[in-house]
């Protein structure tokens, strides 16, 4: 449906849009990180997105967020969990950090599982990224602006700014 109403535009306001439209997520804090549906909606989100770039199939997961100006969906879901769970131990109140520390107890449960997945990760994504594929996401959006006519380029036509597209993407 978004695409029936949106598909007509230049793919970085459809991205805007689909990120104020479809992805608020509300309550993720909640949900299981390690669930299988949660990884099928990241799979999902990644796939809009290529679809909404005009990318290849095989584009890589990193230069899909990074072309979007986004986290990766896995990792805001986890950053949302860390501050969910932050702002309990701060700012809640004497029961809400009680019932916190049961769940944090409780092996079977949601809260704790999570926490148990996150504790060790503090690398940062964007950090972690190689160089070549940080540089690459630059070129592949001056390609992109090329492709979709916003800015105009002489020095290629409209082949060769595709095989580059496809070449960043896929290698």
């Amino acid at each position: 449906m978004f695409r029936a109403d949106f598909g007509h535009l230049q793919s970085y306001l459809q991205c805007k849009l689909f990120n104020q439209y479809c992805c608020s997520f509300y309550g993720s804090p909640l949900w299981l990180l390690s669930s299988r549906y949660v990884s099928a909606l990241c799979v999902a989100w990644r796939k809009a997105l290529r679809k909404i770039w005009r990318l290849h199939p095989m584009t890589h997961c990193d230069i899909v967020a990074l072309i979007s100006n986004s986290l990766p969906l896995e990792i805001s879901l986890q950053s949302r969990f860390c501050n969910f769970r932050n702002t309990i131990f701060k700012h809640g109140s004497s029961l809400l950090k009680s019932v916190a520390n049961e769940a944090l107890c409780n092996p079977s449960s949601v809260f704790c599982n999570n926490f148990i997945e996150l504790k060790d990760s503090r690398k940062t994504w964007h950090d972690s990224l190689p160089v070549h594929v940080k540089s690459n996401v630059s070129v592949l959006r001056d390609m992109i602006d090329v492709r979709d006519g916003i800015v105009e380029c002489a020095i290629f036509n409209d082949t060769d700014v595709l095989d580059i597209i496809n070449d960043i993407c896929i290698n």
